[in-house]
């Protein structure tokens, strides 16, 4: 959130509030607290304490269960690794299994 003006190679304008209000949400909500449960604890398996990676696809647990995705699958038909309900139909209601 303090890097809104390169957030993902676009620039986000928001009201200092809003940013206040997002940082609060996405603090509350991390993978390692203790509402995120086994899932945020499998999710960031393999990660030291202290990283602080911006996107999940980029966690080993990730590129351990999607290995098999190759460019021409992305490209084709998946489009980018954030469309997780291209694989995960259940993904909008937080449910990714296959």
């Amino acid at each position: 959130m303090q890097e809104l003006d390169d957030h993902f190679k676009e620039q986000v304008k928001m009201k200092p509030a809003a940013i206040a209000q997002v940082s609060e949400y996405l603090v509350a909500n991390a993978g390692d607290t203790k509402t995120a449960g086994e899932a945020g604890r499998v999710a960031l398996q393999g990660l030291d304490a202290n990283s602080s990676l911006q996107r999940i696809t980029n966690t080993p647990y990730f590129k351990e269960e999607h290995r098999f995705l190759n460019n021409r699958i992305l490209d084709d038909w998946v489009g980018t690794l954030a469309n997780c309900t291209a694989c995960h139909v259940g993904a909008w209601v937080g449910d990714y299994r296959e």
